[in-house]
């Protein structure tokens, strides 16, 4: 009888590193097919679009976007100006241009790099970034121009410019 319980328990013990390697095997399995899928996503513009869109994406995500679109859409002065591609290229530049997080800084140094990569398409990209840099620069003088006060025992707040 403790034979048998031995033999079995040899078996069980020989057994386990097997069981474990194809619990590992699934797993690695289920996050390939994630990071394929992720990947996959990261080759759509229009994804990458919607990421410098949303307010809420993290700079891992941001980053993440632009790493993508420098490697896969970085050049595209070979398309046609009036072709879908095209239009989608300078939405995503739009797009990071309007990004908050983004200093202007960072924005004039992207626009840069892109006609850099993209030196037949200078005025085009300069366009779109600086309309964008002169928005953000009027929208941020304004905000200068204004102090916000709250006002005691009200729900209200009391705006008074820095002239009062």
């Amino acid at each position: 009888m403790k034979l048998f319980l031995l033999i079995w328990f040899l078996i069980g013990v020989a057994v386990l590193p097997f069981i474990f390697l194809s619990y590992a095997a699934v797993g690695l399995e289920k996050i390939q097919k994630y990071l394929d899928a992720r990947n996959k996503l990261f080759k759509d513009i229009n994804h990458l679009i919607s990421i410098m869109k949303q307010e809420d994406s993290s700079e891992e995500d941001i980053e993440e976007a632009l790493e993508a679109f420098r490697k896969h859409f970085l050049a595209f002065e070979d398309l046609a100006k009036d072709s879908q591609p095209y239009q989608d290229r300078l939405n995503f530049i739009s797009a990071l241009s309007s990004r908050e997080s983004i200093s202007i800084d960072d924005v004039i140094n992207y626009r840069e790099e892109f006609v850099r990569a993209n030196p037949s398409l200078k005025k085009e990209i300069s366009t779109v970034v600086n309309i964008i840099v002169k928005k953000r620069e009027k929208e941020a003088r304004k905000r200068q121009n204004y102090s916000y006060e709250s006002v005691d025992g009200l729900s209200g707040v009391n705006i008074k410019t820095k002239a009062d």
